[in-house]
């Protein structure tokens, strides 16, 4: 009988309740190519990836559902990252996950307000990228790879990317930095 209780409670609660959110290729995979639609950057307007724009560089990768103030935040703090940490061409990206093309008007008054030059903002569908593992309940997931090879996911529900989350984000992001050079505080 007691199975059968084990079986009920997993149907019931669901798998792994209560566990972290999994979302993103795993550690140590290969950063697959895709071409979202380029609001920002040197290809803004084409579709072009940024994946083999950064090459082997160290590179914050951020998808999201939606252009919340926690996800511009984030990308204002990759962006301040970016900039630190040039001379280790520290690179990332933005992806808002929409069909809807309104997206790219508040990419571009997002880089306009806020002086983004190193973080390429993009569009892609709201499935994300072939290959990537976007979770459907992930409302941002957080990609940072080295080599083009994955070092480190984070993913984040509605609601729960706050300062706590994103100062996390920046010190795996620190992390990935070549080693010998001082890892300032962004």
């Amino acid at each position: 009988m007691r199975p059968f209780l084990v079986a009920a409670a997993w149907l019931i609660a669901g798998p792994a309740a209560g566990a972290d959110l999994e979302s993103g290729p795993a550690p140590g995979k290969a950063v697959p190519s895709f071409t979202p639609l380029n609001v920002t950057g040197p290809a803004a307007g084409d579709f072009a990836c940024p994946v083999r724009r950064f090459g082997a560089a160290p590179v914050a990768a951020v998808f999201a559902r939606d252009l919340t103030p926690a996800v511009a935040g984030l990308v204002k703090k990759i962006e301040a990252a970016a900039v630190a940490h040039r001379d280790d061409r520290l690179g990332g990206f933005a992806v808002v996950l929409s069909d809807d093309p309104a997206v790219e008007g508040k990419l571009r008054q997002l880089a306009d307000d806020e002086r983004l030059r190193h973080v390429i903002l993009a569009r892609d569908t709201q499935d994300g990228p072939n290959g990537y593992d976007i979770d459907p309940d992930a409302q941002v997931t957080v990609v940072l790879y080295v080599r083009k090879k994955v070092v480190k996911t984070f993913a984040f529900e509605a609601g729960k990317l706050d300062d706590k989350a994103a100062a996390k984000v920046l010190a795996a992001v620190r992390e990935i930095l070549p080693p010998g050079k001082p890892k300032t505080r962004d």
